[in-house]
């Protein structure tokens, strides 16, 4: 082991012991099952929704979810399907608010992570913790009032950053970069699980 190698491991072992850093244990993985139905976050989601993939020079990217339930401050955000709760920061976002991020398995196997945006705990509505299971229509939080923008959601459907809020904008096309767009990812997903 080079010189190199030995002063790290020694600088590293100083700052453990020294409690200015700490391991980070893994989460035990808890199995909530399968998805096998699928919804909108809130009650009247409609192709109006729909900003995804729309350039907002402002924000320097290209819109990686949907906007939904503007003016609808305080009403209850629901769980799309059953999952995991991989991450969950009232300030997630900090002035721009509350984020929850939920892991989905899919009967084909495949892994899909919803988030939502955006979000307060108001009304008596509040964040579920990591590693806790949802069932579809659980309530996960309330629409919130973030201080850049009016009062909604910010909902997206990702196969990538399982445990951080992200940016909400893509530097290119959201669809190549593991996003997809929330309804129709949806709706193709309530026909296959019919």
């Amino acid at each position: 082991m080079g010189f190199r190698r030995v002063l790290i491991v020694l600088t590293l072992l100083a700052l453990l012991s020294a409690g200015m850093i700490r391991p980070s244990l893994a989460q035990p993985q808890v199995d909530c099952g399968v998805v096998n139905a699928i919804d909108y976050p809130l009650d009247g989601i409609s192709i109006e929704h729909d900003d995804f993939g729309f350039f907002r020079a402002g924000f320097g990217g290209y819109h990686a979810g949907i906007d939904m339930a503007f003016g609808r401050y305080g009403e209850p955000v629901r769980a799309t399907a059953r999952g995991r709760v991989t991450f969950s920061d009232t300030a997630g976002w900090a002035d721009e608010k509350g984020v929850v991020i939920l892991e989905h398995l899919f009967p084909d196997g495949s892994t899909y992570f919803t988030l939502y945006g955006h979000m307060e705990e108001v009304n008596a509505y509040t964040f579920p913790k990591v590693g806790q299971c949802v069932s579809l229509g659980d309530i996960i939080g309330a629409v919130g009032n973030p201080k850049a923008s009016a009062i909604h959601l910010h909902y997206e459907i990702r196969q990538m950053r399982a445990s951080a809020g992200g940016p909400g904008y893509a530097f290119g096309d959201p669809l190549s970069e593991g996003w997809f767009h929330p309804i129709e990812f949806t709706e193709q997903w309530r026909l296959r699980l019919t």
